[in-house]
């Protein structure tokens, strides 16, 4: 081989392992996350959504996060907690009360008197208690935050709730420990998925129901199915939420990713708590007066 070919052969080597390594460097690590409410959601436009974002940004296209919503993978979305759990998917972001009795001491942050209305206070107190009092309940999967939202009302569609005796026989829309507590009061309890509310306050099958927040609840048409809004919640101030990485998954990361991912996660969080109170209460207003509601406001009955 004389020094051209040598030269040549150098050149072509070179550039097959640049381009190589220009591959393996370009090729991002993919997570898919799934949870169980439409892609218009604002939990996926609002919080799923701009998080990915910021991770792709902050990881320099290092990681993508693609986003399923509406349990497009399958299953129903109590059985989201094993599915990131079992490795089926990346990460998810589920509701705590949907899988009853394992997370009592989160849901401990939907309770009256606890949760106070303010998102940010309860957000920070659950970041600041977690690993002493929470982790416990993440076996398998590892917490990126969680969080609440700010208070939500109960929906009633003849009876109008103005004392606890008046919760006694409600079909009544509403999971988790808040569930257990009102059984208490007579109330039986229905676990039923958030796209299921409306029919099922139109067909009479529940006396009552709670979702969210007057914005969140009007997207559903709970105003048009039921007479009666009460509020603010305090059968169940707010619901705790989590978005959980499958632990091997996250064990996985380069400790640089996993930081990155979790920066981003605290700074969702963060302007996630900031929930718009005045927007909240503009739809409040929407509720009684378009089309008349029957508004019921917290008069002390907790």
């Amino acid at each position: 081989m004389n020094k051209h070919h040598r030269v040549l052969l150098g050149v072509v080597a070179g550039a097959v392992m640049a381009a190589l390594s220009s591959g393996a460097a370009a090729e991002p690590i993919t997570l898919k996350l799934h949870h169980f409410l439409p892609p218009q959601s604002p939990a996926q436009v609002k919080m799923l959504a701009p998080w990915a974002k910021r991770v792709e940004k902050s990881s320099g296209g290092k990681v993508k996060i693609e986003i399923y919503p509406s349990m497009t993978l399958g299953g129903k979305p109590p059985q989201l907690i094993n599915q990131v759990r079992d490795g089926v998917v990346d990460i998810v972001w589920t509701v705590n009360g949907y899988t009853a009795n394992l997370f009592p001491r989160t849901e401990v942050f939907e309770l009256p008197f606890v949760y106070t209305n303010n998102p940010s206070a309860t957000n920070l107190a659950m970041r600041a208690m977690f690993n002493k009092y929470l982790k416990v309940e993440y076996k398998g999967v590892h917490v990126l935050f969680l969080h609440v939202h700010q208070g939500q009302g109960i929906q009633t569609v003849n009876k109008p709730v103005h004392s606890p005796d008046d919760l006694k026989g409600l079909k009544f829309r509403i999971g988790g420990f808040a569930g257990q507590v009102l059984t208490k009061l007579g109330v039986v309890p229905q676990q039923i998925a958030g796209g299921d509310i409306y029919p099922s306050l139109e067909k009479g099958t529940i006396d009552a129901a709670e979702w969210v927040v007057p914005f969140l609840d009007r997207r559903l048409g709970l105003q048009d199915a039921a007479k009666s809004y009460y509020t603010t919640g305090w059968h169940e101030p707010s619901t705790t939420a989590e978005i959980t990485v499958n632990e091997k998954a996250w064990s996985s990361l380069p400790k640089d990713l996993q930081a990155m991912i979790a920066q981003a996660a605290a700074a969702t969080s963060i302007s996630r708590a900031a929930a718009p109170a005045l927007r909240i209460g503009s739809q409040l207003a929407r509720t009684v007066v378009e089309p008349p509601v029957a508004w019921m406001p917290n008069n002390g009955l907790a």
